[in-house]
This record gives C-alpha cells, sequence and structure tokens, in this order.
C-alpha cells in the first residue's frame, strides 16, 4: 500500500513539468533600477511597479546606481536628482556611460536650470514629485513597453525570419495562399 493518496505522484510529477515549462517559457520581467535616497518613496515605487510585473532593484547612492546600471543592464532607471553621495545629473551622465536604458527624474526639485541640466546629461523624461500612481504608471509604460516577441530569431550566423504568416488552406483544392 502507498503512503500517498491516490494521484498524489502523478500530480508532482505534472507540478515538476508545468514548474519546467513556466521557468523557460515565460517572459522574463522587465528589470527597474530605482535610484532613491528616501526608503519610504523606493518602497512605494516598488510595490507599484511589482504590482505590474516589473523588477525594482533599489539602490539609495549615486555610486550605487552606476555599478548597478552596468552589472543589471536595466530596461529603465527611475533616478532622484538629490542623493547623499554625488548629485543626479553627475549620475545620469554616468549611467550614460554604462547604460543605453532610459532615465527618468523622479524629483522634488522645480528648477528649470536644474532639470535642464539633467536632460543635457542624457535623462529621457522628467516626473515631478508628488506623483499618482497612474502618473508613475504612464511614465513606465512609455520607456518600457509591453515585450513583443521577436521579428527576427538569430542562432549563431544563421537567423530566420519569425514573422507570423497568415495561411488560408482551400479545402477543396488543397491549395495553400
Amino acid at each position: 500500500m502507498s503512503q500517498y493518496p491516490p494521484g498524489a505522484r502523478r500530480s508532482a510529477a505534472r507540478e515538476r513539468r508545468r514548474r519546467v515549462c513556466l521557468r523557460d517559457y515565460w517572459p522574463v520581467s522587465a528589470q527597474v533600477l530605482v535610484v532613491e535616497d528616501d526608503q519610504a518613496t523606493a518602497e512605494m515605487i516598488g510595490i507599484v511597479l511589482k504590482s505590474q510585473s516589473l523588477l525594482p532593484q533599489w539602490v539609495g547612492h549615486g555610486t550605487d546606481a552606476v555599478a548597478a546600471a552596468a552589472q543589471l543592464r536595466p530596461r529603465l532607471v527611475l533616478l532622484d536628482l538629490v542623493l547623499p553621495d554625488l548629485d543626479g545629473v553627475t549620475v545620469c551622465r554616468k549611467i550614460r556611460e554604462v547604460s543605453s536604458a532610459p532615465v527618468v527624474i523622479v524629483s522634488a526639485s522645480r528648477d528649470p536650470d536644474l532639470i535642464d541640466a539633467a536632460m543635457a546629461a542624457g535623462a529621457d523624461d522628467y516626473l515631478p514629485k508628488p506623483f499618482t500612481v497612474r502618473q508613475l504608471m504612464s511614465c513606465v509604460d512609455t520607456h518600457v513597453p509591453a515585450s513583443v516577441p521577436p521579428s527576427l530569431i538569430a542562432i549563431s550566423d544563421a537567423s530566420a525570419d519569425a514573422t507570423p504568416i497568415p495561411v488560408v488552406k482551400h479545402l477543396r483544392t488543397g491549395a495553400v495562399s
């Protein structure tokens, strides 16, 4: 007599297959680097990003932000201008040297000269604090579009066009158009 209830072994095997399938084929979430010295603000941004199936990575210092941008290769950087060790303009400039990810300035500063300097350093957008969840998600959606399957598959030196082609089968003639 088995110590397992009927069907338990089958369901465990099915669960293993299901996990393998999800791990191998589930789309990878986009990483978003959140550079914010205020932990409460960073946590709030992280909660919103996680609710949209994004992976927030938080750092609180400018030097850590540059290293994280190079190592993680995020799809988006949300950057505060006021940080404990470096100013946001310098951090933006250094991130631009190691990453091509869009950089969105998230700051309470309304100083037009500072915002212009950040844009000149390579920032792509500006989101003023305080902001609503809707404003944050609109900004993120603008810079991290939903993943679309690639239309070109490349393996080593060979490549193939993976764009779907409509195929209509004619039942009587057997012709394909």
